[in-house]
């Protein structure tokens, strides 16, 4: 069964991190900083697979921070084993956790790099300039073992070019793709305007450096169309260069309020760690509470109407 198209959520596990980047706008949720409850969750991923979804992605904060993630892995992936289960994570946890993740199941990992040179690294997470080493060693090494899905980079205007041209020289030859994200912005954040690039700006960017011997139209089903650029003898450039508010894939994006701000590039609901149902980043009027409202028939009354 098919709710709005959608047969896609992502889990934000913990808010936890380990990083402090200066974009990250966490997934939207500003609550509790409370782990969700692992009963719940995977009482949740059952009703949600029961009702037709099969692609979840495990995130964060930092996913590799929650106690149970092994478990967790384990048992969404025993609940059915046509669910597709991947992964956000920001690459820093020891390299042996990651591997035994695929032992328990995990399908796919994608790493945001927040940083690629020692100096941007440092000055966007706030971490020590080790810890860029570790995720580096952990990228290649993943990437070279066929490990890792994407690479996701957010690009800052006059902030970190240099910084993204150097992860795309050093990641060719490795089989991966680059998703080059766009700077989200909320209302009421002009000042951050100055910083953000239209993806026709991205592009012509890339194409100014490297050579782009094919370039194709990339349809996912379980998100927006994007436009992949296949530059010569290095990786993969995914840009999303569609947005949420031209799709309207819910009922409540027709008359939504907030939609000339909405330029999130993923069709999802998000589950999180408050054991809320959330569809929107950019709103939270329209959640559904999972404790005060246990039964799967009012989930899917829920979904459907969304």
């Amino acid at each position: 069964m098919k709710i709005n198209n959608i047969q896609y959520v992502r889990i934000l596990l913990t808010k936890k991190c380990n990083m402090s980047c200066t974009f990250c706008h966490q997934e939207g949720c500003t609550f509790s900083e409370n782990d969700i409850d692992y009963k719940l969750l995977i009482e949740t991923v059952q009703k949600l697979y029961d009702i037709g979804y099969r692609k979840i992605k495990l995130m964060g904060g930092e996913p590799m921070l929650y106690r149970n993630i092994n478990e967790v892995v384990k048992t969404i992936k025993s609940i059915g084993n046509d669910i597709d289960l991947s992964m956000i994570s920001n690459g820093s946890a020891p390299i042996d956790q990651y591997l035994a993740l695929f032992d328990y199941g995990l399908d796919r990992l994608n790493v945001s790099v927040h940083g690629w040179c020692d100096d941007y690294f440092c000055r966007n997470t706030g971490n020590a300039v080790n810890q860029c080493a570790i995720i580096k060693s952990n990228i290649i090494e993943l990437a070279e073992k066929g490990r890792i899905n994407k690479l996701n980079y957010v690009l800052q205007k006059g902030k970190n070019e240099a910084d993204f041209f150097q992860l795309i020289e050093d990641v060719k030859g490795l089989d991966v793709v680059v998703d080059v994200l766009n700077l989200l912005t909320f209302p009421g954040q002009k000042e951050v305007e100055s910083f953000k690039y239209s993806f026709s700006e991205i592009e012509d960017l890339i194409r100014g450096r490297w050579s782009v011997y094919e370039s194709v139209d990339y349809n996912n089903p379980y998100s927006l169309p994007s436009k992949r650029l296949f530059l010569q003898n290095s990786c993969v450039i995914n840009l999303k260069v569609n947005q949420l508010n031209e799709q309207e894939v819910f009922n409540s994006c027709v008359s939504c309020k907030y939609k000339d701000a909405c330029v999130e590039g993923i069709k999802a609901i998000r589950l999180t760690n408050d054991a809320l149902i959330q569809p929107c980043l950019l709103r939270t009027d329209n959640t559904f509470d999972l404790i005060n409202n246990s039964e799967k028939s009012e989930l899917l009354e829920y979904l459907t109407k969304l």
